[in-house]
């Protein structure tokens, strides 16, 4: 049973899996899931979803992971292969990838064994013998390669094997014999290909060895449609042996078919299967998708050097005080105690049966945080741009001299392709703070999506404490979003605070600790608030 507060914060889920299979996820920024081999696209999703769907989009970002890091794309490029070759190989290297991503997180297996089950327990395929009869030779080798992970998946390869027993008689031994030698030589890109082959040519064999109707045959066909027109009865035998000949002729001619064919002719792969159920279920679910923004491009240079000065000799001001008070609350103490080292000016106690006449050592926790400073650069920033951003580069250079204190600034929106809502990071968390601050004002304000990206970068920080410095002049473009995007950073832990400048309405949105009306006043504003936020005790 997953947790109700991670099913409605799937967006973040999303994203952050992504991260930690080393993978890129662009999320709301394309109409239905799909992959490019080198990014997963996946469509706006929902804050407050179901467990299905939580299901559908881990699964779909494992399966994808597991082809962007383990299959090798230039081998396959090269391997020059035929769409029946290449269906059959799929079939293989999806068992293959998963089980190479399942080796290093083993809990992806969860994720996979619930797609497998979903995709051919619960979704209607059909049954057996419903298609062609060469479709059953692809199911039942895409059904035992499952069936190894899913043991529930045999009833349904069963019935696909007595489809092709009926049909080539003999040929599910022989197959059984290649995909059985998988588990010990499977190991690359260039196994499944070359397992794959060794199956088409043995389907190429079957092929040519399955009778074809004779020319007797044919006219005696012909003769038998004109009989039953006439409404003379045939003999029992002769309407076997006609029924005999019309299957054995329907599975020579479905064969030839997928092995000569186009992709049309060839049944959905497993990945378009997974993208088809994420998509469907999703358009079927009546909710306004949330979208991430992805990282863009500024145009960013070194603030000039009379800013630069102004905002060090402010921030070596702030960094002093804040040292001061860090060393106050993080040096060791000693109090009296029951255990410790004997303090001979305590034994006096000891007359009146006190036993505190030890000296023990108080360890104060350190300051352990993380803050991020969120920098509009919206259009209605330009004439007061460069006096913010020096403010934050002077609260960056402050808050990374002091140690305990991990920070990261990001500006927005930035360019990025088709629109799509962009951030620029300008420190990134663990880097060190460089004079590269000036940055044009100019676009939209894509909050919403901002926070989703920095909820992505921050969650996975081991610092307990996250504070979030939202420094804006303006409404965003879509309040609701931003509403529910503080929601899930709170669920979280990390805790964003804002600092209008010149607008006042913000507050219906974001807690304000302080509200400018002159941007000389930002950096004192931004000062104070991280000196109260930073003196909190752990969990205020």
């Amino acid at each position: 049973m997953i947790p109700t507060n991670t099913i409605r914060a799937l967006p973040l889920i999303a994203s952050m899996l992504g991260n930690k299979l080393g993978v890129k996820v662009d999320i709301g920024n394309r109409e239905n899931a799909c992959t490019d081999g080198n990014t997963i696209y996946l469509p706006a999703l929902p804050v407050d979803t179901d467990e299905k769907l939580y299901y559908l989009v881990s699964s779909f970002i494992d399966h994808e992971s597991a082809h962007i890091r383990f299959t090798d794309f230039q081998i396959l490029d090269n391997a020059n292969m035929s769409p029946f070759e290449k269906h059959i190989w799929n079939s293989i290297e999806d068992w293959r990838i998963e089980h190479e991503l399942v080796k290093r997180y083993p809990g992806c297996r969860e994720h996979f064994n619930w797609l497998i089950r979903h995709v051919f327990k619960t979704r209607d395929n059909g049954k057996a013998g419903d298609n062609p009869p060469a479709f059953s030779v692809l199911n039942y080798i895409l059904l035992t390669l499952r069936s190894w992970d899913v043991p529930e998946l045999k009833t349904e390869c069963a019935e696909e094997a007595l489809v092709v027993e009926n049909h080539w008689p003999g040929l599910q031994g022989k197959l059984d014999n290649i995909l059985n030698q998988l588990p010990g030589n499977g190991h690359s890109t260039g196994d499944s290909i070359e397992y794959a082959r060794k199956i088409v040519a043995l389907l190429e064999e079957v092929d040519d060895s399955t009778p074809q109707p004779s020319q007797e045959q044919s006219d005696n066909s012909s003769s038998q449609e004109q009989t039953e027109n006439s409404s003379q009865l045939l003999p029992a035998a002769t309407q076997n042996a006609r029924q005999e000949n019309a299957s054995s002729q329907a599975a020579r001619e479905s064969l030839d078919r997928l092995l000569n064919g186009t992709e049309e002719d060839l049944p959905q792969l497993f990945d378009e299967q997974l993208a088809e159920a994420l998509n469907s279920t999703r358009k079927n679910t009546p909710y306004r998708g949330t979208r991430i923004a992805v990282e863009g491009q500024l145009e960013v240079h070194p603030l000039p050097e009379n800013l630069r000065l102004e905002s060090l000799t402010a921030s070596r001001a702030l960094r002093t005080r804040l040292r001061a008070l860090m060393q106050a609350r993080t040096l060791r103490r000693t109090a009296p105690g029951r255990y410790g080292r004997l303090d001979g000016r305590l034994l006096h106690r000891l007359s009146v049966q006190n036993p505190r006449v030890f000296l023990r050592r108080e360890e104060v926790s350190g300051i352990n945080t993380a803050v991020h400073i969120l920098l509009d650069i919206s259009a209605s920033m330009h004439h007061s741009i460069r006096l913010a951003t020096s403010a934050c580069y002077a609260v960056a250079s402050a808050l990374s001299g002091i140690p305990g204190i991990n920070v990261g600034v990001t500006a927005f929106p930035a360019t990025t392709p088709n629109d799509i809502p962009g951030v620029c990071p300008l420190v990134r968390h663990g880097q060190r703070v460089g004079i590269d601050f000036d940055v044009p004002a100019a676009g939209a304000t894509p909050l919403a999506e901002a926070l989703w990206w920095i909820a992505g970068q921050m969650v996975p920080l081991k610092e307990f404490r996250k504070i979030l410095l939202l420094v804006t002049d303006g409404l965003p473009d879509n309040p609701e979003k931003v509403t529910e995007a503080l929601l899930v950073l709170r669920q979280f832990g990390i805790k964003p605070v804002g600092i209008a400048i010149c607008s006042p309405a913000l507050a219906d949105i974001l807690p304000i600790q302080a509200e400018v009306n002159n941007l000389n006043e930002l950096a004192g504003a931004m000062f104070g608030i991280l000196h109260t936020l930073l003196l909190q005790e752990k969990g205020n």
